[in-house]
């Protein structure tokens, strides 16, 4: 974090926020907020947020099993209502991702994703990735329980490319996940499979 500012003013049953700072080296965090009727039973809520994270490289870290990570991430977002019963809008998307996954000789390019809020507990997701000369997308809704369901399908992704393999496959799959079990149905073409025992 970087110029961290924060301000808060309390009037009677009414409050109001405001923050502000900076991420990383170029990203930045605004958000700003009303509360009006403290400690009644419908009390009123009015806040918005934006960020954006230019680069998106220092997340690595957290994937070691990726290499070159690259990226930009902007959210914003907006609760109004009750806090009894919050509305949220919103939406979170990342674009020109990117990342090397050196285990299976991957090259992944020109990723993106798009969150956005369907309710309190609910996300519509979306998003694909490159890799070779195909492509992978998705779109479905998960839930902050983790409960997933996702429609994945790709033409000619290029899911292997190391000495002992190069492979092409053309996914059209579901992928259900629930509190019991994760369960994936549907087909997965292989146009194209080249492998050295040898090697591998």
């Amino acid at each position: 974090y970087r110029d961290f500012k924060i301000e808060a003013n309390l009037s009677g049953a009414d409050a109001r926020a405001s923050i502000s700072t900076g991420l990383m080296e170029n990203g930045s965090l605004q958000g700003d907020g009303e509360v009006r009727g403290l400690y009644q039973g419908d009390t009123q809520i009015n806040a918005r947020m934006n960020a954006s994270l230019p680069d998106l490289a220092p997340f690595g870290v957290f994937a070691p099993q990726l290499a070159n990570l690259h990226g930009r991430m902007d959210a914003r977002g907006s609760v109004t209502g009750t806090l009894q019963e919050p509305a949220i809008t919103g939406e979170v998307t990342a674009a020109e991702l990117g990342g090397d996954i050196p285990g299976v000789g991957l090259h992944l390019k020109n990723g993106r994703l798009d969150v956005r809020p369907k309710s309190t507990t609910e996300f519509q997701v979306s998003g694909g990735v490159d890799s070779g000369d195909g492509s992978l997308k998705f779109a479905g809704t998960a839930s902050t329980s983790g409960m997933i369901n996702m429609q994945v399908d790709g033409n000619r992704f290029l899911a292997a490319d190391i000495p002992g393999a190069k492979v092409l496959i053309s996914p059209d799959i579901d992928v259900v996940r629930n509190e019991e079990r994760t369960t994936l149905s549907g087909k997965v073409r292989i146009p194209s499979a080249d492998v050295n025992l040898q090697k591998l």
